[in-house]
């Protein structure tokens, strides 16, 4: 899944999530994606920066496929930071770390190199396989820039900020 910083003609911003580039792109085309506060129909995607990372801290991404890891997914509010005060923020960490257990086992960690791989990946060079690694946000951009998905690994939810 990739989410994408949206804004539409009357300058509304809005995210939506997509199965991968292509699908927006195809909902863009045949008008099947509109404005939620205005129903506009001309939206284009937005600038958008990655994370930024503190000091010593790596910011992982990968090409890990949705479908391998939608299951997990929820749709419950988002945590607080205090910790847990409700039973679906519980079910919502319990889902998150899950899903953060999958993605590591399910991906191979490349470190600094992720950039050149995953451009070689998507150019045929190297097989197919999903990858998570280091980029800095102007590598990340040039990667979105060239049609190449990254999901951004959020960080566990036991992992204290």
């Amino acid at each position: 899944m990739i989410k994408y910083s949206l804004v539409c003609e009357r300058d509304h911003e809005f995210e939506s999530w997509f199965k991968d580039s292509g699908a927006f792109e195809t909902l863009t085309a045949g008008d099947g994606l509109s404005c939620p506060r205005c129903g506009s129909v001309h939206v284009r995607k937005a600038l958008m920066a990655p994370s930024v990372r503190r000091r010593g801290e790596q910011q992982s991404l990968t090409t890990v496929k949705a479908d391998d890891v939608a299951d997990l997914a929820t749709s419950t509010r988002s945590p607080s930071m205090e910790g847990p005060t409700d039973e679906r923020e519980h079910t919502m960490r319990d889902a998150m770390r899950a899903l953060h257990r999958k993605m590591m086992a399910m991906s191979d960690d490349v470190g600094r190199a992720f950039p050149e791989e995953a451009r070689r990946i998507h150019e045929g060079e190297k097989p197919a396989r999903a990858i998570r690694g280091e980029a800095t946000p102007d590598e990340v951009r040039s990667l979105l820039d060239d049609g190449i998905d990254l999901l951004p690994i959020p960080a566990s939810p036991d992992r204290h900020h």
